[in-house]
């Protein structure tokens, strides 16, 4: 039991490493919003799905209480109801 345990946190840490520059280049893209970007998005009467997804994504970026599924499911849930 403790070989497989070892070896699922030795894959979950590797797997963190590969994820952590794409959350580190999200991060920093959120940094480059304006205005004019969030008054274009305001304009989709309905948006597709990616566009969605993203939005979402992002709103669970920015929140104060950090980043679960549950804050992701919650914010896209939310931006259907806002765009419908």
């Amino acid at each position: 039991m403790a070989v497989e345990v070892a070896q699922r946190q030795r894959e979950c840490e590797e797997d963190l490493v590969r994820a952590e520059p794409a959350l580190v280049a999200a991060q920093a893209a959120l940094n480059t919003l304006n205005k004019a970007n969030l008054t274009e998005l305001k304009s989709f009467s309905s948006p597709p799905l990616a566009v969605t997804n993203v939005t979402a994504a992002a709103l669970v970026l920015l929140s104060p209480q950090g980043c679960d599924v549950h804050s992701f499911i919650d914010a896209t849930n939310n931006l259907f109801l806002i765009w419908k």
